[in-house]
């Protein structure tokens, strides 16, 4: 399978699948010479076991039941081998997506087995996908759903309000503890991702942050206001017009995220370098990855490499009390 990595984002084929077992969204334009022994192409609103060939429809769906009530499942290979027609081994991964408390999507990754020797799919892709492609959502989800980061009510709608969240946040706890698994076993257990969140302690007047979720940006900008409101906050989804902010104004601190389109975390690092622009850097990403994190201390500027979502534990141990 050709192994693409477009715009810094990983492209494999996958089926969402909801409670009713139907497809809510897939994408297979990827799937390169991967050929699938479907019945029929696949159609949003469609059964998912409608495309599967009859032999196979029992197995799979008991693994889509699973899936749906909360558990990670690998399909049998040999199973998942008859679906899927190459050369190469592959395998089924369902991964349960937390919608609300009780309920998940069922997400279907069709993926290369990482430890055949001729893959050229390989166990680097694997790490993206865990720390990008999956956690990037997750950690959004830990941010929203955490009660604390927003400011106290006390009224009896906020109280049921704030037992909600507590929910999804047990619930994104859990699929978040399986991707830093399924990242520790991707790297051979060679480094498991530790944050320092202790190098320097920083006191700083004004702060830009950089992301290009618009999301990430106003929570990472609502805890700084409500932990270190002293801070001047400046937010770009844009990295370029960011870039150009930085060049003007005497910026102090950036927050920076590593997995963005068109100018992403490095090649921004390296304009930094390059328009001897003497900002210090904390890199603010879904990354678990411990090889982002070496290649970030490489740059001087990078002071610190945080994984999302921030928290005010966090946040706390980078700044000095009266920032």
């Amino acid at each position: 399978m050709q192994n693409k990595i477009e715009n810094n984002r990983l492209n494999i084929p996958y089926f969402i699948i909801d409670r009713l077992k139907n497809i809510v969204s897939f994408n297979l334009s990827t799937a390169g010479n991967i050929k699938l022994s479907l019945r029929e192409p696949p159609q949003i609103g469609q059964a998912f076991v409608d495309i599967i060939p009859h032999e196979q429809v029992s197995y799979i769906t008991n693994v889509i039941e699973k899936c749906l009530s909360g558990r990670t499942v690998i399909a049998d290979s040999d199973i998942a081998n008859k679906i899927i027609q190459t050369h190469f081994k592959f395998q089924f991964l369902f991964i349960p997506l937390p919608i609300n408390i009780t309920s998940y999507y069922a997400v279907c990754l069709i993926i290369p087995n990482a430890y055949q020797p001729d893959s050229q799919f390989s166990n680097y892709d694997y790490s993206r996908l865990a720390s990008h492609g999956l956690r990037g959502p997750v950690s959004n989800i830990l941010s929203l759903a955490n009660y604390d980061n927003y400011p106290q009510l006390k009224s009896y709608e906020a109280l049921k309000i704030k037992s909600l969240l507590k929910n999804i946040y047990a619930q994104a706890e859990k699929l978040n503890d399986v991707i830093v698994s399924l990242n520790y076993l991707i790297n051979n257990d060679k480094a498991a991702f530790a944050e320092d969140t202790n190098i320097e302690k920083f006191m700083v007047s004004n702060l830009v942050l950089v992301d290009d979720d618009p999301l990430v940006n106003k929570m990472h900008k609502m805890l700084l206001k409500k932990y270190h409101a002293n801070i001047a906050v400046v937010d770009f989804n844009n990295p370029q017009k960011a870039l150009e902010h930085i060049a003007v104004h005497h910026t102090e601190l950036i927050f920076l995220d590593i997995n963005m389109p068109e100018i992403d975390g490095w090649e921004f690092l390296s304009r930094l370098k390059k328009h001897s622009l003497n900002a210090k850097v904390i890199i603010v990403s879904s990354s678990i990855d411990p090889a982002e994190k070496n290649k970030a201390y490489s740059h001087d500027c990078v002071k610190d490499f945080i994984s999302k979502p921030l928290t005010r534990e966090k946040l706390n141990k980078l700044f000095l009390e009266n920032a």
